[in-house]
């Protein structure tokens, strides 16, 4: 699990984000606010849960969000003020 609140606010990280297949749950804000994040974003079938505001105002994000399980359970506002993403 990425814990709540883990890299919010992260402006050094940057390019695509991939999320490990180890990751069951995206806590809430994990990554809100890295706004460094540009290019795609990918998330693996091992993620079962993606929190509330866990990419929130990650406004560099451009790219595709690619979520590999189907049936994860997305909460409220978990991509919100992320205009680039397209799905």
């Amino acid at each position: 699990m990425i814990e709540e609140g883990a890299f919010t606010g992260c402006s050094g990280l940057t390019g695509s984000l991939t999320i490990g297949s180890a990751v069951t749950e995206i806590g809430e804000g994990a990554f809100s606010s890295c706004i460094g994040f540009t290019g795609d974003l990918t998330i693996p079938k091992s993620v079962t849960l993606i929190g509330s505001t866990a990419f929130s105002n990650c406004t560099g994000l451009n790219g595709k969000l690619t979520i590999d399980n189907p049936d994860a359970e997305i909460a409220e506002d978990a991509f919100s003020k992320c205009p680039g993403l397209k799905r």
